[in-house]
Formats: structure tokens, sequence, C-alpha cells
């Protein structure tokens, strides 16, 4: 009997972008069905971080890089900013969900982030990541208009 274990993330987390070698090994150990659910962790009005103050760094230097190191993924410190808000990366998941490649699709967007230091609120990005996984463009860029997929995401944060 497979178990349901729900992941929930925020794209801006490197934690989140970390932790998905652990996943991959207790899917290959157990019966697991992985769902993946948005978790922004600074929706609107909360104002985003800037990798320019103090915080930021002083957490990556503190945590993000020894863990990076501990499992063996590269990763950096994006440079937009302010942080991007995740809404519209998160409305085109659900597409990536109803094809099956969810994660896919949420690595891709990881990648673009905390490895290719990409804006992931750009529509830009966030079509190219979805394109790399087998989505098209043009039914990203339909789900990237969706009011449907908007209140979807708004009633999944609650």
């Amino acid at each position: 009997m497979s178990t349901t274990v729900e992941v929930f993330i925020d794209y801006v987390c490197p934690f989140c972008f970390l932790v998905e070698g652990t996943i991959d090994e207790l899917k290959r150990e157990c019966d697991v069905n992985l769902v993946i659910r948005p978790f922004e962790l600074r929706p609107k009005p909360i104002p985003t971080l800037r990798p320019e103050d103090d915080y930021l760094p002083r957490i990556w230097k503190d945590s993000v890089y020894p863990m990076s190191h501990q499992v063996g993924i590269p990763i950096s410190l994006p440079s937009v900013s302010p942080q991007p808000r995740t809404q519209k990366a998160f409305m085109v998941l659900q597409l990536a969900q109803e094809h099956g490649l969810g994660e896919e699709y949420s690595h891709a967007i990881f990648k673009a982030f905390f490895q290719e230091d990409q804006n992931i609120g750009d529509d830009a990005v966030i079509i190219d990541a979805a394109v790399s996984v087998g989505l098209t463009a043009h039914e990203v860029q339909q789900a990237l208009l969706s009011e449907a997929r908007r209140i979807q995401h708004a009633a999944d944060q609650n």
C-alpha cells in the first residue's frame, strides 16, 4: 500500500531544493506517492528578502552552504533582488502536476533560481523551465493567465 507524503515548498527556499535527494531516497526505499504543495514563505503584501541585506548572506554562510556541501548539491545565493514572488511558478506547478511532471518542473524551477541565478518570477523563465520538462509554451502561457489557477493557488495557501 502506497503512502502519500505531502511536501510543502517555496521555490525561493534553498532548503526545499536541498532536500530533493532525501525525498528521492525515500521514494526508492518505500512505496511513496509524493505530493508537492505550495507554501509561499512571504505572500503579498509581506516584502520578500533582498540578498544584499545582512540576513540572507548570514543564513547562507551558516546553514545553506554547509548543507549544500553535505548533500553534494552545488547552490549559490541568487542575486535577484528582491527575491521574486512564487505565485506564478506555483500556478504552472498545477499544470505540471496534471501532466505528471510536478517533480521535474519543481526541480527545473529550483535549478533556474539556485544554480542559474534566474528570476523565477519572470514569465519567460517559468516558461523555459516548464518547456524543458515537456510542457508546451502555449499551455504554460495559458496557465499563467488563468484566473481559475490563481484562485486555486490562493485556496492552496489556506
